[in-house]
């Protein structure tokens, strides 16, 4: 009959099945193909977010780089503004400029902003626009063949027109001029900011004597070579101008006139018949060669005399270098025409001299698309600029300074209104997480705990199995369970025992209540995880200690135990070194007449020092390799000797020696 029974059933089960997987696996169908469809329409929005909000992105970097183009292009209008304003320029001339202006940023290493600043500096210098256009290109070379900066103070500009000013040579001889300067910085330790702050020193004294340009350059190029550069050269040339133009006058001094007599050498022979000073090249030549057979001493008190005490520096530095000097000169008079240009021209013959035509063309399309927008730009600019205005006036009236209180007040109040909500917000946040923290931490406590004590759930589950397999074995499963009481116990039938062991351990949706000793330790253990979950970080803590008690307490004993083991060994070791001492006649001798408990006693307390110094395993190793003597004089002086014990030991001391 139960094999009857057991076949009706599982026939009843797989008809129920059927009929209710069909119409499952349908709805199963019909579920999958809208969630796939819900994945596509998703991921049509994320690529449409993804595609605008990358455009948006991309716009928002046009317009940056835009704004850019527009920034660089509004400087340099600017500056070309202010070359107008100081040239004088025409509106013609100043579309000349600005076109020279663009064309030599693209076929220099300079941008054209730099080539508008040497233009302001050069019309600065008192150069007409007509004249700017026409010396431009030579400071432009100039400033390449040296690597220096166009425009700015002290720039190649700026120190050509100096030059130019100060040995009063007009703007056609500004190509010479480049081409000297240029030449100067190439054969001689010197820069061209070097050799601008010297010539300006020189340059006024030098026109009064009638020395050029080339000859006091190549004067300032020795000097360099000798470390006097800059402002110090030009200071020493001046003075030794100034001072040997004094000696040759008729208002010199009578010291003056007995140095050139010393010389052998009279004021009309540095002079020619008009009084004009010989070429300077001539004079420093005479004074060089009458100087020879003379002693040191000698020297100096001429050439201090004929040059002062500033000047000797300089005359002292040339002389002895006439060599030099004669061939600067002649390099700069005769070899330095279009040195310049065509030094600025090997040099942007590179792939980095293509680099820079290709960054300044780059900015030539800057300025061009800033122009371009330029008439539309500049009313949007100039209303912008209205509205300020208006809002300004607003603001100076009362009732504006008003709303300009109250719109204060209303942004701080939205502000400081934002900054509340966020801070309650933040705390309500971290109240819900820590309550959320706290029972989970409850939770996890409560686990570690069971799992500690060997009460896992897989472990119930398997025994709640094991249960319920011998208990269906006493009767069908389809009948109801009624328990009843019998003298105060509760008496099960198979089919009950069999529905409880399941639902206690999740085989049914509402597990049943029922008294049995079973929970007991579960029961006991959940309390006692409860316990340590409400304590928090203090449960938690007490919870991970406990199950590293027993290894812990197992290392305390292992280590107690191997400390006994050691002294004990250190005793014997000890006891071996006293007995040493009484087995061997010559220490006995060593240690005078010591009584053996003075022996035992001394060395007792030795190793109870070397304990406490060392510990029991570093001692063993000590006194393993030394003899009892050695010991006592190594490591007595470092032991903390009792009152009788240290008379014993210096004894034994005195004894040794």
């Amino acid at each position: 009959m139960i094999g009857v029974a057991t076949n009706h059933t599982m026939g009843f089960t797989i008809a129920l099945k059927n009929q209710f997987s069909r119409e499952a696996g349908i709805i199963k169908g019909e579920l999958k193909g809208l969630s796939k469809e819900n994945q596509m329409f998703t991921q049509n929005l994320q690529n449409a977010r993804n595609l605008y909000g990358g455009l948006a992105l991309a716009s928002g970097g046009v317009l940056r780089g835009l704004s850019g183009w527009v920034r660089e292009g509004a400087q340099f209008e600017y500056v070309m503004k202010g070359v107008q304003a100081v040239s004088r320029a025409t509106s013609e001339e100043y579309d000349k400029l600005t076109s020279l202006a663009d064309s030599l940023g693209q076929k220099t290493m300079f941008m054209p902003e730099d080539i508008a600043s040497g233009m302001r500096y050069m019309a600065m210098a008192g150069q007409d626009a007509q004249t700017v256009l026409r010396t431009i290109s030579a400071a432009t070379n100039l400033a390449g063949a040296t690597m220096t900066e166009l425009g700015g103070k002290m720039g190649a500009a700026d120190i050509m027109t100096n030059v130019l000013k100060g040995f009063q040579l007009g703007s056609d001889h500004s190509e010479r001029i480049a081409d000297v300067l240029a030449t100067a910085t190439t054969h001689a330790n010197t820069s061209l900011v070097d050799l601008g702050n010297a010539l300006k020193y020189v340059a006024a004294t030098s026109v009064d004597l009638g020395v050029g340009v080339e000859s006091t350059t190549a004067l300032a190029m020795a000097l360099g070579n000798a470390g006097i550069q800059g402002s110090m050269a030009g200071t020493a040339l001046e003075n030794m101008y100034r001072y040997l133009a004094m000696g040759l006058s008729e208002f010199r001094t009578n010291r003056q006139s007995k140095a050139w007599e010393a010389l052998g050498l009279s004021p009309e022979d540095a002079m020619d018949a008009y009084g004009n000073l010989l070429p300077i090249e001539e004079v420093l030549t005479k004074i060089g060669e009458n100087l020879k057979g003379r002693g040191t001493i000698g020297i100096q008190g001429i050439l201090k005399e004929i040059f002062g005490v500033r000047g000797k520096r300089a005359g002292s530095a040339v002389i002895r270098m006439m060599d030099d000097f004669k061939e600067f000169q002649n390099i700069l008079k005769n070899k330095s025409a279009g040195s310049a240009e065509e030094i600025m021209g090997g040099m942007m013959d590179s792939v980095q001299g293509d680099i820079l035509k290709l960054i300044s063309t780059f900015k030539s399309i800057k300025i061009a698309y800033t122009a371009a927008l330029a008439p539309v730009l500049r009313p949007i600019l100039v209303g912008l600029k209205g509205i300020l205005q208006g809002l300004q006036i607003i603001l100076q009236n009362p009732m504006g300074k008003f709303f300009a209180v109250v719109a204060s007040g209303s942004v701080i109040f939205v502000f400081l209104a934002a900054a509340v909500r966020g801070v309650v917000a933040a705390l309500g946040l971290m109240w819900r997480t820590g309550l959320g923290s706290f029972g989970a931490m409850n939770a996890s406590i409560k686990l570690a705990w069971q799992g500690m004590l060997g009460l896992t759930a897989a472990t119930q589950k398997l025994g709640a199995m094991q249960f319920a397999t011998a208990m269906g074995t006493m009767g069908p499963l389809t009948r109801v369970a009624r328990p009843s009481m019998v003298g105060g116990s509760m008496l099960f039938t198979p089919q009950y025992r069999t529905q409880r062991g399941l639902s206690n351990y999740g085989m049914q949706p509402t597990p049943q209540k029922y008294p049995t000793f079973f929970g007991g330790i579960g029961k006991m253990t959940g309390f006692l995880g409860k316990a340590l979950g409400f304590l928090g970080p203090i449960g938690l803590g007490v919870s991970i200690f406990l199950p590293m008690l027993k290894p812990i307490l197992g290392m305390i004993t292992a280590s107690r135990d191997e400390t006994k083991r050691l002294a004990g060994i250190l005793a014997n070791k000890n006891k071996e070194k006293i007995s040493a001492i009484f087995s061997n006649e010559e220490l006995m001798v060593q240690f005078g007449n010591l009584t053996a408990n003075e022996i035992v006693s001394l060395f007792k307390e030795l190793k109870a020092g070397m304990e406490q110094l060392y510990g029991i395993a570093k001692s063993l190793k000590i006194i393993e390799n030394k003899d009892p003597l050695e010991l006592l004089a190594t490591f007595g002086p470092l032991i903390n000797w009792s009152k009788g014990t240290r008379d014993t030991y210096h004894q034994v001391l005195n004894s040794s020696e």
